[in-house]
């Protein structure tokens, strides 16, 4: 008879710990969710302060997107611009 009482105690504990579970895997997704919304609003930000950026910049569209893309070599150092020593 302990042995049948102890095997219902375990299979109580077992749904309550499922029930755990499903209760923060639900609260886990929710967070993971809203967390996802505030990512993409400040991507969505982001991005608009760049645009009005480009926009109101003096500079010409191949210039910008040459500058974000980054050129294939140290162009500092090959337009006479040095970098200052440490200790100097």
């Amino acid at each position: 008879m302990a042995r049948t009482m102890g095997m219902e105690v375990l299979e109580q504990k077992i749904e309550k710990a499922k029930a755990k579970v499903i209760r923060t895997k639900a609260a886990h997704d929710n967070a993971v969710d809203e967390l996802q919304v505030l990512l993409d609003k400040q991507t969505a930000l982001r991005a608009d302060k760049i645009m009005k950026a480009i926009a109101s910049s003096d500079k010409t569209y191949a210039e910008i997107l040459h500058f974000i893309e980054g050129e294939k070599r140290g162009t500092i150092q090959e337009k006479g611009f040095r970098r200052k020593k440490s200790g100097s």
